[in-house]
């Protein structure tokens, strides 16, 4: 396999969604009231294509209770804090550069991923390619965000490993030739996986 394609939420970095919710709200009810908002509304896919947070806000408050407002400006403006790169993972990319592997970022991310390069940047340089959904408009899930990210690094499918955790983009990945990996947060089943 000449280059490997990892996702980064779950899979470079920890990225635990509920914990957001929690820490910006007063009680379970809210945070779950605001999730369900953000999923009806569709605000990550609003931020992944590259909406302004002051656009999608203006978007997400609309017939809401204005107790909610302050909470979801936060949220909307702090999520990406709450990635942990995961250390024995940037050692075991840091080991496949070494070696001369092809490695690749391809994720969803909105405009604030500019903030996780700024503090990775020794991370962010392992990659010989980046792919960040805001930057092209097009998200995964998606054929088109599969095919773009292809052209844009100039690889055939059939060469690429992809690493997710999310089926949907897996089977997607497969359709169009990809090989993939479902990650589930066994790093040493990946490297075991990698080296056959």
């Amino acid at each position: 396999m000449k280059n490997l394609i990892f996702d980064f939420a779950n899979v470079i970095a920890s990225f635990d969604q509920d914990e957001v919710f929690y820490n910006y709200t007063d009680s379970t009810e809210d945070a779950d009231y605001i999730k369900d908002l953000f999923d009806s509304k569709k605000v990550w896919d609003e931020l992944y294509k590259g909406k302004t947070i002051e656009r999608v806000y203006n978007k997400a408050i609309k017939k809401v209770n204005p107790k909610y407002h302050k909470p979801i400006k936060e949220i909307l403006t702090n999520w990406y804090k709450f990635f942990d790169i995961n250390g024995k993972m940037e050692r075991y990319l840091e080991k496949l550069k070494e070696e001369s592997v092809n490695l690749y970022l391809f994720a969803n991310f909105s405009d604030q991923f500019v903030n996780i390069e700024r503090s990775n940047q020794d991370l962010i340089n392992l990659f010989d390619g980046v792919y960040i959904s805001y930057v092209r408009g097009f998200i995964k899930p998606t054929y088109i965000s599969y095919l773009d990210f292809l052209k844009q690094n100039k690889l055939k499918a059939e060469d690429c490993l992809l690493i997710d955790t999310c089926q949907e983009s897996l089977t997607i990945a497969e359709e169009l030739d990809f090989e993939t990996y479902p990650y589930d947060g066994d790093l040493e089943k990946l490297k075991r996986f990698i080296n056959k």
